[in-house]
This record gives structure tokens, C-alpha cells and sequence, in this order.
């Protein structure tokens, strides 16, 4: 059964408590001398305006006026109600929302690859913007820190809405511990969070809201520098700014929109339980066009060091043969490999000499193992490896 198009178990695991705190932090006010099995809110611009939050959760009719006040939420907020019920129901948590505005993706699908890139590059710009808290700088060699880690392993992957492809990421406010604080050097970009700004960030802050806020400010100021044609002040910042990461904008070129008129939207519904202060400017919501994408490209490259490729040693699984048999009649050519030893398991194309290549087919057959040393050289849509040598299937 549903109540207002939601799901009836669903509205019944809201705790009034929850409610009742969510209607204060969005600025209801309750009123005194109402006693009874229900609470009273109402807006200061109207009293009219009443939202009306049952106290006792085994009433029997508790689901359906629990739909009420999602219902009521939703139409005030300009949010849909799903979205206000999801709210309701995690802990307290900063909302990350990606969505892909695309004629393709309206019915809420994408084509299997591309929605495996966009998982990976909402998790990666997460873990970008959590490693620039920690560390402010153009280029993060890995994105393995420990709190930037934690952070993503406590956050919780929620379903995605209709009316577009959408991946939403609930970010626990206590990720890294209810009192654990990350001291940094540099503020977030503009004005920052706190009401004393003698006060330090990391002081009033959690982890969580340092790296949400950060993630949102570095894409609202993105995208004004990219429309005002000063994309050449992101390579710049101004002192007391935390950088851009080519590490952001490789996770955003994951989930760039790929349709005429499309875009990449990123929203945050900041937690009821520490509401933004009212001298803060970071944006809830920012819009990334399609045509801005060609510029990220571009200071990705300018951002990421520019080094020539060393000879490493590379660990991975046998993804594709394409090779083709020569005059003698011996198999050659490229093979492509699954690598794992690097930040994130990435596919790179390797052109093999015939031994070579049989060993590969020869791992292939069985889902084994290679190894081999060579150069990586990253591409934009294609990864290869050269100066090969030393391939092995490791069999045991």
C-alpha cells in the first residue's frame, strides 16, 4: 500500500523525533499549548501555512499523515517528495545528487559502460575533493588517504530518480568519528562556513561538510569561470583558495553528458542537523553544460604533471585478444589488459610479438594473471603500454 504515491513501510520508519528536528532546522516554528499525539509547526511568513507531525509512531493511521508531512515538505521545498523521504530516513548526512540531463537518460537508464563510468566518476570526485581538504593541491599521485577513504566507505549509495539518470550519495556527517576534525592550511573557496571568521575551520566543521562544501564551491566557481572565458584563473588560485585538482576533473570527464543540449547537474541537500550558516555562499546546486567539457579536458592536462612515462611493473588480467596471424602463420598484435596496481583498475593496450601473445592467450583461457614491465602512457580514450618486457602468466 501507498500513501501519497509512497511506499506505506517505508513512510511508517520515519521516527517523529527525526520529523520534528527536520521541521526546525528548515525553519518551522512549533507551537506552544498544542497537547495531544501531534506537534504543531508553522512558517513565520504564514500561519496558515501548518504542518502537522503525529507523535506516536504505533498509531494506526501513523503512515498516512506521516505522508502528509512528506507531502507538505516537498510542496513548500520545491523537492520531490521521494527526495524529502529519503532525507528523512538516513542519518544525519550531506546528500550528494549527480544527475545526467540527457534526451537518453530521461527514463532513468544509460547504456552499461557509460553508467559503470558515472558510478566511477562520482565516487572519484568525492575522493578528489576529500584528498584537497586534506591536502590543497593541483595534482593527488593517489587518492587512497585514510580519511578521504573512510569517508567514501561510510557513505551509502541510494536509488537513482526518475526524470534523469541519477547517482545519490548519502555522506554521513560522522564518517570519520562524531568528533574528528581535519586541520587544513587553506579555507574552502570564498567565504567559509563558520560565524566567527577568526575562528578555525576545522574547529566547527566536520570532515564530511569540509569536503561537501569544497566539492560544490570548486564546481559553481568552474563553471562562472568557464562562462565568464577566465578559465586560465583555475590554473591560478588566489591566495586563501584550495586549488583545482586534475584529480576532479578526470572524475568529471567520467560523467560527462554525451547528447546535444545535455548536461551534468550536481546537487547538495545539506544535512538538517548542521544547516549551513546563513553567511555561507556555497551553492545547493550547479549546473555543468556539455560544452564546458572540451575546457575541463583541457585543464586536466595542464593541471596533471607533465612527466615522461617510466618503465613500471604492471599486474592485470588478459581483457580482449586482436591480433591477427602473419605470413608464417604465428599470432600477433594487441591485446588488451585489465590492470590493477595502479589508483583504480584502468584497461591499456599492449602490441605483443608472437610468444608473447600466445602466453596471453594462454591466460586468457583461464582468467589468469600477466605481469610485464613497460611504459604506461594514458590517452584520452585510450590507455597504452610500451617498451615491453619480461611478459609472464602467472600460473600459480
Amino acid at each position: 500500500m501507498s500513501y501519497k504515491g509512497l511506499p506505506e513501510l517505508l513512510v511508517a520508519r520515519i521516527n517523529p523525533v527525526d520529523a520534528r528536528a527536520y521541521a526546525l532546522a528548515s525553519g518551522w516554528n512549533r507551537l506552544d499549548g498544542v497537547n495531544g499525539k501531534v506537534a504543531v509547526f508553522t512558517l513565520p511568513s504564514s500561519d496558515l501555512d501548518q504542518l502537522i507531525i503525529p507523535l506516536d509512531q504505533g498509531a494506526p493511521d501513523y503512515a498516512r499523515r506521516m505522508a502528509e508531512v512528506v507531502e507538505n515538505l516537498a510542496e513548500k521545498e520545491g523537492r520531490s517528495s521521494v527526495e524529502i523521504l529519503n532525507d528523512l530516513l538516513i542519518p544525519p548526512s550531506d546528500v550528494l545528487r549527480f544527475r545526467l540531463d540527457e534526451p537518453e537518460s530521461q527514463g532513468g537508464f544509460l547504456p552499461l559502460n557509460q553508467g559503470l563510468d558515472f558510478l566511477s566518476g562520482a565516487r572519484r570526485a568525492l575522493l578528489a575533493a576529500a584528498c584537497s581538504v586534506i591536502q590543497p593541491q593541483k595534482f593527488h599521485p593517489r587518492l587512497s588517504r585514510i580519511e578521504a577513504e573512510q569517508l567514501v566507505g561510510a557513505s551509502q549509495l541510494g536509488q537513482t530518480e526518475r526524470g534523469s539518470y541519477t547517482v545519490v550519495i548519502s555522506c554521513p556527517l560522522d564518517a570519520n568519528g562524531v568528533d574528528r576534525r581535519i586541520r587544513t592550511s587553506l579555507p574552502l573557496f570564498g567565504p567559509g562556513l563558520l560565524d566567527e571568521p577568526d575562528t578555525p575551520l576545522s574547529a566547527h566543521v566536520p570532515f564530511t561538510r569540509q569536503v561537501t562544501s569544497l566539492l560544490m564551491d570548486s564546481l559553481s566557481k568552474l563553471a562562472s569561470d568557464i562562462d565568464a572565458d577566465r578559465s586560465s584563473a583555475l590554473l591560478y588560485p588566489s591566495e586563501g583558495e584550495t586549488p583545482l585538482s586534475a584529480n576532479l576533473c578526470d572524475a568529471l570527464l567520467k560523467m560527462q553528458p554525451m547528447g546535444e543540449r545535455s548536461r551534468l547537474t550536481l546537487s547538495a541537500t545539506w544535512s538538517r542537523s548542521l544547516p549551513p550558516s546563513r553567511e555561507t555562499r556555497t551553492p545547493s546546486i550547479v549546473h555543468l553544460r556539455k560544452e564546458y567539457f572540451p575546457v575541463i579536458e583541457s585543464l586536466a592536462d595542464t593541471l596533471r604533471p607533465t612527466r615522461e612515462p617510466q618503465v613500471s611493473y604492471f599486474v592485470g588480467l588478459v581483457d580482449s585478444l586482436f591480433g591477427d596471424p602473419d605470413e608464417q602463420g604465428l599470432v600477433r598484435g594487441e591485446v588488451q589488459l585489465l590492470i590493477f596496481n595502479q589508483e583504480e583498475p584502468i584497461k591499456a593496450r599492449v602490441n605483443l610479438d608472437p610468444d608473447d601473445y600466445h602466453t596471453a592467450w594462454k591466460a586468457h583461457g583461464v582468467g589468469g594473471y600477466v605481469s610485464l614491465n613497460g611504459k604506461l602512457v594514458r590517452g584520452d580514450r585510450l590507455n597504452l603500454i610500451t617498451e615491453v618486457s619480461n611478459f609472464r602468466f602467472l600460473s600459480e
